[in-house]
C-alpha cells in the first residue's frame, strides 16, 4: 500500500509571513528562518582508531546469520503489510554488559570495560567506547538496555563513512531503553563521555543486539535477495525534483516541511512519511504529522529517526546518501488514534530553514474533484511527487468511513505519480500548502499493484477535520479547546472535563475502540469507562480518570486491560488543552498505569 503527496502554498505568504487573520479551524503554510549556529558537541576520542583496534564485536552477514529474519521481513512487505519494513533487529552473539564504577574512574589507564575500552579524557572525565562489525550491512543501529548515566553524560555513534552524531537521555524510551541514530556502513561506532564529578560519575546499560536495516526493491523485498523474483513495476514513481513551481506553486518550499521517518516496533524498523505542520501563532514549534498505523507508542517516538531534504539536487540526478543529510532525533507522542490514523509528534529538534505547512480543519474543505497533492518517500527512497482527485467512490474500504476518511483517485496513467509503502502518513494538501490529511493507504481492484488505476481503485487518507480535535490545543493555542462530546466511542469524565478515547491494533487490523454497554446502559460512570474491540460483550480495557488536587495538585489517570493487542489510550483535559498518551505493544499484556501526576490542576 502506498501514499501520495502535493502540496501547494501561497509562495509570497510563505517567505512574507504575513496573513489575513483566519478562522479557528484553518491557519496558512510558513517559513521558518534559518538557525543560528549551534554550539557544536565536543568530538568523541575515537578511543578504538586511537588504540589501533578492530571491530571489538562481529556478525555475518545478513543472508548467512538471519536468512529467516530477511525472509520474514520480505513476505511481510510482499504481503501488502503496512507500514512497510526496512530491518530488524539481531542479538550479538555475546552480549556487552558495561559497568563502570568508581573503582574504574579512579584508574587513569587505558582498559577494557564492559566488551569496550575505558580512558581517562586530558579535560577531565572519562571515554568508554567499543565498535560493532556486521559484514555487508548498510546501516546499524545499536539499542542501550537499562541505561543509567549520570547527568551530563554525552554519547556518540558513527561509521566509516559519516561524521559522528552526538546525542544523549532524550532518546530513552520509557522502559529505559535507547535505539541510537544509525549510521552508514557495515561498522557501528559507540563512544560514552562520563564527566568529571563530585559524586560516583557511576553508568550502567547492555548492549545486546544491532539492528541492521536494508534498501528494498519496488515490492518491498531486501537487497540483495536470495531469492529471485520478477520486479514490480515501479514506473508510476515521480521524481519531486522534477516537479517545481511552475507545475505546483509553493512546493519547493513544501519539500523543506517533509521528513522519511524510519522508527523501531517490535524489535524491527519501518518506514513512514511525516508532515512539520504550522501553528495559529506561527510559533514553529516542530509537530509532525504522520499515519497511527505507522507508530502509536512512546518507545517507537523515542527511537524516531528523522531525514530532511532526501531529494535529488537535480532532475534525475543522484541521491544524497543519508548520512550527508540533516536529521531529527528522537520525539515526543502527544496524540494517535485509529479513527483517523492520525499520529502527532513533537520532534526533539529540527534544522534550520524548515517549512510548517497550513492546514484545514473545516469538515468542507475538500469537494470532489479538488486536486490533492503529495510529497513523500516511498520504500524509503528519495522524495517523490504524486496527484489525485478527491472523490466519492462506488466502493468504500471496510471500517473506513467517508466522514474519517478521504478518498481520492490517483491517476497514474495520467503521469500523476503514485506512492509505495513508506509513503505512510505523509500528509495530502490543497492548493495553497493546507494539509487535509496523512495517508493511510489504498484500496479497490489491484491493490498489489500502486501503477494499476482501475474504476474502483482509491488512494484513502484519515481525514483532518476527524483529527484536528484531538490536537487543536497544540494547533491553536489561542483558542479554547473543544468541548467533550459523547459518543460510542468517547467517554467523558470527571463532569465531562476530561476527553478518553482509545484505539487498537491486531497484526490484521486496526480500529477505535468503543464504550460498553449492558442492558442498553453505557458502562461509563463520572470517573471511569469500559471499552471493547471487537465484541461488544468483551471487555478489553478499562480507563479511571480522578481528582487528585487536593493531594499534589494532579489529576490522576489509570488503565488497565485483559488484551495483549497493541492499544494506545488518550486523555484530553478540555479546559486546557493538555493530552496524555498511553501505549502499550502488540503482543504483550498491559500492566497497570497509575500515573498520579498525569495532569496539573487549574
Amino acid at each position: 500500500m502506498a501514499r501520495v503527496a502535493r502540496l501547494s502554498l501561497a509562495l509570497a505568504a510563505l517567505l512574507l509571513g504575513t496573513t489575513a487573520p483566519l478562522p479557528a479551524q484553518e491557519t496558512a503554510p510558513a517559513l521558518a528562518p534559518a538557525a543560528p549556529a549551534a554550539e557544536s558537541d565536543a568530538p568523541p576520542l575515537r578511543l578504538a582508531e586511537r588504540l589501533e583496534l578492530a571491530a571489538m564485536h562481529t556478525l555475518s552477514e545478513a543472508r548467512d546469520g538471519a536468512a529467516d529474519e530477511l525472509d520474514a521481513l520480505a513476505a511481510w512487505n510482499l504481503a501488502g503489510n503496512l507500514p512497510v519494513r526496512d530491518g530488524f533487529a539481531r542479538p550479538l552473539p555475546l552480549p556487552l554488559q558495561v559497568r563502570i564504577g568508581a573503582a574504574d574512574l579512579s584508574d587513569l589507564s587505558a582498559r577494557r570495560v564492559g566488551g569496550g575500552w575505558l580512558a581517562p579524557v586530558p579535560a577531565g572525565g572519562h571515554a568508554w567506547g567499543t565498535s560493532i562489525h556486521v559484514a555487508a550491512s548498510r546501516r546499524l543501529r545499536a539499542e542501550l538496555h537499562g541505561v543509567q548515566l549520570p547527568p551530563g553524560s554525552r554519547l556518540w555513534v558513527w561509521g566509516e563513512r559519516d561524521e559522528p552524531v552526538a546525542f544523549g537521555l532524550e532518546l530513552l524510551a520509557p522502559d529505559g531503553n535507547l535505539w541510537t541514530p544509525s549510521v552508514e556502513g557495515p561498522t557501528i561506532h559507540l563512544e560514552l563521555l562520563l564527566p568529571e564529578t563530585e559524586g560516583p560519575g557511576e553508568a550502567s546499560f547492555e548492549v545486546a543486539r544491532v539492528l541492521e536495516s536494508f534498501e528494498l526493491d519496488a515490492e518491498g523485498r531486501p537487497t540483495p535477495y536470495p531469492t529471485f523474483l520478477a520486479k514490480a513495476d515501479e514506473s508510476c514513481l515521480r521524481d519531486a525534483a522534477c516537479t517545481g513551481d511552475g507545475t505546483v506553486s509553493g512546493i519547493t518550499v513544501w519539500r523543506r516541511a517533509i521528513a522519511r521517518l524510519n522508527y523501531v516496533k517490535d524489535s524491527a524498523s519501518y518506514l513512514c512519511t511525516g508532515g512539520l505542520l504550522n501553528t495559529t501563532t506561527s510559533s514553529f514549534v516542530p509537530y509532525l504529522l504522520t499515519a497511527n498505523h505507522c507508530f502509536a507508542s512512546q518507545a517507537s517516538a523515542s527511537s524516531l529517526e528523522a531525514h530532511w531534504d532526501y531529494i535529488a539536487p537535480s532532475c534525475g540526478g543522484p541521491w544524497p546518501s543519508l548520512g550527508s543529510l540533516s536529521r531529527s532525533n528522537g520525539s515526543t507522542l502527544l496524540a494517535s488514534n485509529a479513527g483517523s490514523d492520525f499520529t502527532f509528534v513533537r520532534l526533539n529538534s529540527i534544522p534550520g530553514s524548515r517549512a510548517f505547512l497550513g492546514w484545514n480543519a473545516n469538515a468542507g474543505a475538500v469537494s470532489n474533484g479538488a486536486a490533492l497533492y503529495r510529497l513523500s518517500h516511498p520504500l524509503g527512497y528519495a522524495l517523490a511527487y504524486s496527484r489525485s482527485l478527491a472523490w466519492s467512490p462506488s466502493v468504500t474500504c471496510t471500517g473506513l468511513p467517508t466522514g474519517q476518511f478521504l478518498y481520492s483517485d490517483p491517476q497514474p496513467e495520467l503521469g500523476y505519480g503514485a506512492t509505495f509503502g513508506g509513503s505512510s502518513g505523509s500528509p495530502v494538501i490543497l492548493a495553497g500548502g493546507y494539509v487535509v490529511g496523512q495517508l493511510y493507504g489504498r484500496c479497490g481492484t489491484n491493490t498489489s499493484e500502486p501503477c494499476f488505476a482501475g474504476p474502483d481503485y482509491s488512494v484513502v487518507d484519515g481525514r483532518f477535520a476527524t483529527t484536528f480535535p484531538s490536537i487543536s490545543g497544540y494547533l491553536n493555542p489561542s483558542a479554547p479547546p473543544a468541548p467533550c462530546t459523547r459518543n460510542a466511542e468517547t467517554a467523558c469524565l470527571l463532569s465531562n472535563r476530561f476527553e478518553v478515547k482509545a484505539s487498537w491494533r491486531t497484526s490484521s487490523g486496526s480500529g477505535t475502540a468503543k464504550v460498553m454497554s449492558f442492558g442498553g446502559q453505557r458502562t461509563e460512570s463520572d470517573q471511569s469507562v469500559f471499552y471493547y474491540f471487537f465484541d461488544a460483550a468483551n471487555f478489553e480495557i478499562g480507563v479511571k480518570v480522578l481528582n487528585g488536587c487536593g493531594i499534589n495538585n494532579r489529576f490522576w489517570i489509570f488503565f488497565s486491560g485483559l488484551t495483549n493487542q497493541e492499544v494506545t489510550v488518550t486523555v484530553r483535559d478540555t479546559q486546557t488543552g493538555a493530552v496524555k498518551t498511553y501505549s502499550n505493544p502488540m503482543g504483550t499484556y498491559p500492566t497497570t498505569v497509575g500515573d498520579t501526576s498525569a495532569l496539573p490542576c487549574p
